[in-house]
């Protein structure tokens, strides 16, 4: 995994050629690796331009899919050249040609982006229509699961219902979640973060780079346990920060008899894991 360099946007400068792929990436789905493919095919360098999750987005509802550690701990798996991060705020007054000006800084530069792409003051401007000298547009079309286009709330919808693994099927990479072990087995998520159904979920682990498989259990009370797969947890991880991701619903909880991660779990995420393995 390499290093992944992230800019605010007065940090960054750009250079001819340059390939800006634009969009929120709140999550990172099957239709913005469309756009990367799309960049990729381009001389010039790949420069991922996202949102700050944090700062509030309106477009980010009452909860975002995950905080930006967790989204750039799997975009450092992409050869992105840089990641510019930009704060809502700071730029929502901005004109179309204002924002394209700031990226270009009079270079020849091209803009990669979704045919539902929209940006500056209002959202008013999209690349079909819109023209700048030094700026090449190109429009990538939608990817569709189901006749329905793919879409971060399409994601967040199905986990919200437990849904993971439809959800993976949408994404690049399985469903990340950035956590604090605060005792023995619970954890301590942003609250501003999606919570899933409650449920038990196969999942990995990764702490000091090293990755364990997992059972994930949300409980009832929405609080998250994990119990490690043929694994001794260390005392040592209590304050740690740890990154999961999970990959597939064992089974979802709706009653308090079935809160609790049980011998059947662990037996049935170890075969999932064991016929992941065997399709490779």
């Amino acid at each position: 995994m390499q290093d992944l360099v992230v800019y605010k946007l007065e940090q960054f400068e750009t250079k001819e050629n340059d390939c800006f792929i634009l969009g929120s990436f709140e999550s990172f789905h099957l239709g913005h690796l469309q756009l990367f493919n799309k960049a990729n095919s381009l001389p010039g360098r790949n420069i991922l331009v996202t949102f700050n999750v944090e700062s509030g987005m309106p477009k980010f509802e009452e909860n975002y899919f995950a905080n930006s550690k967790a989204k750039y701990f799997q975009l450092a798996r992409f050869p992105f050249d840089a990641v510019i991060e930009l704060d809502f705020w700071e730029i929502k007054h901005l004109e179309g040609a204002e924002f394209i000006k700031l990226l270009s800084q009079n270079q020849k530069i091209n803009l990669i982006g979704g045919k539902d792409f929209k940006f500056g003051n209002g959202a008013k401007w999209n690349l079909i229509d819109f023209k700048y000298d030094n700026a090449t547009n190109h429009i990538v079309d939608f990817v569709k699961i189901q006749n329905t286009k793919i879409s971060t709330s399409l994601i967040k919808q199905n986990l919200e219902f437990g849904k993971v693994e439809f959800a993976n099927s949408m994404l690049v990479f399985e469903y990340p979640i950035l956590a604090k072990v605060l005792d023995q087995n619970l954890l301590d998520i942003d609250y501003k973060v999606l919570k899933l159904h409650s449920g038990i979920y196969a999942s990995k682990i990764y702490v000091d780079n090293l990755v364990f498989y997992a059972l994930i259990h949300v409980g009832l009370n929405k609080q998250y346990h994990f119990q490690l797969i043929d694994f001794e947890q260390s005392n040592n991880w209590i304050d740690a920060e740890v990154y999961i991701e999970v990959f597939n619903e064992i089974r979802l909880i709706i009653s308090t008899i079935d809160d609790q991660i049980i011998e059947s779990d662990l037996d049935n995420a170890k075969q999932y894991f064991l016929n992941l393995l065997n399709k490779k």
